[in-house]
């Protein structure tokens, strides 16, 4: 399963749309392939994986963004090289330089990377045409630290402060924590270079680092959830595999014909109470825990207020009402059953406005990502409905 398209694209989108500039240019070269390269990555990552956090670290940890920004600069240097080998007058050389410049404005306005670059880009304009010569121009620039502010350093802020957007839109909190971090690092070091940016090496190895550091409650967080949703999964199949709705419910219905259907009905209420109990035995090897101790689990209490649970405060008391009759060979009583039918018959089955965002979430989303973005992901989702 691929990144989620919203989350790529802010990622990426920058990058694309670099690339797709030059690639207009009908621009070459080795520079320009690495570049592409560079970006093919990113683009088979984002397909292939299917966590954030894990996609973040492998670009950043391979060099893909440092990569891509180099290469990047590197064809435009060359591109300037072929283009300022027949002048000989510097004040010609300036003028083709700021028009340069003037031209990435444009194919910047309105992307991502245009908030961070276009008023470097306009800092250096203004020198330009502060009447100095070609030679301190370029001089000032490099002693200000400007060239190395449009290196990619200033994308892999936006990237850093994107990603903290994110784990407080969704809410991740493991991943807000990293990107806090990473991005209280970056102006660590940006405070103490010459140039205000921070040195990428240690930027990167420090992401390793933070990312160790907090593997472990990462993984604990997210072995806990998946355990106790294991188990609220199959308590619910059980219970809904006894009522009349079943020959029709998708999660047993064969194409084969109705034998075939009955046959995969029996086999949960068969098999669930004991996968169910060895499941249950499992969390409490590993957390100490059993059935009960998940509701009043702190990790589960934030989770609920984060939305992030799909069944219904009914159908949840229901399965806890259902727990201490799931045992092989057993059956619910008649009463939940009823009860159990009732709630599929009303559609109380689902927590409303589970895994959605909160309005200042919404606001949030609208204004990293944009409103075309927001309303396709809600299409999107809607679509799965």
């Amino acid at each position: 399963m691929p990144i989620e398209k919203t989350m790529a694209d802010a990622i990426l989108g920058t990058f694309r749309t670099m690339y797709n500039d030059l690639a207009a240019q009908n621009l070459s070269g080795e520079a320009f392939d690495r570049m592409k390269a560079a970006l093919d990555k990113m683009e088979q990552y984002a397909a292939e994986m299917d966590d954030m956090t894990s996609f973040s670290t492998r670009l950043n940890t391979e060099g893909l963004y440092v990569g891509f920004s180099t290469a990047y600069g590197e064809v435009l240097a060359e591109e300037g090289r072929k283009k300022y080998s027949k002048v000989t007058d510097d004040s010609e050389l300036l003028e083709m330089t700021i028009k340069s410049y003037q031209d990435s404005i444009v194919s910047l306005k309105d992307t991502p990377a245009g908030e961070k670059i276009i008023p470097l880009l306009q800092e250096v304009i203004a020198l330009g045409r502060s009447g100095i010569s070609y030679p301190v121009f370029l001089r000032t620039c490099e002693e200000k630290g400007i060239y190395r502010a449009m290196d990619g350093s200033a994308l892999t802020l936006d990237a850093l402060e994107t990603e903290r957007e994110i784990g407080e839109m969704f809410p991740l909190p493991v991943y807000l924590k990293k990107a806090n971090v990473m991005i209280a690092y970056y102006k660590e070091l940006a405070a103490k270079s010459p140039f205000g940016m921070p040195d990428s090496f240690l930027l990167g190895l420090h992401r390793i680092l933070t990312d160790w550091e907090y593997a472990p409650e990462d993984a604990m967080r997210s072995l806990k959830i998946r355990l106790w949703d294991k188990l609220l999964e199959l308590m619910n199949d059980w219970v809904d595999a006894h009522c009349d709705f079943a020959p029709h419910d998708d999660r047993w219905a064969d194409v084969r014909g109705m034998e075939y259907t009955m046959k995969n009905i029996r086999r949960t209420k068969e098999c669930n109470p004991g996968f169910f109990r060895y499941r249950e035995k499992i969390l409490g090897e590993y957390f100490g825990m059993n059935w009960d101790d998940v509701f009043k689990d702190a990790l589960y209490l934030e989770e609920l207020s984060y939305g992030h649970m799909w069944h219904s405060d009914d159908s949840i008391e229901l399965m806890r009402k259902a727990y201490q009759y799931c045992v092989p060979g057993n059956a619910p009583t008649s009463e939940i059953i009823k009860e159990a039918e009732s709630i599929h018959r009303d559609k109380r089955f689902k927590r409303p406005h589970c895994f959605q965002m909160s309005d200042e979430g919404k606001q949030k989303f609208m204004k990293v990502f944009g409103k075309a973005k927001y309303d396709e992901m809600i299409g999107q989702y809607a679509d799965k409905e």
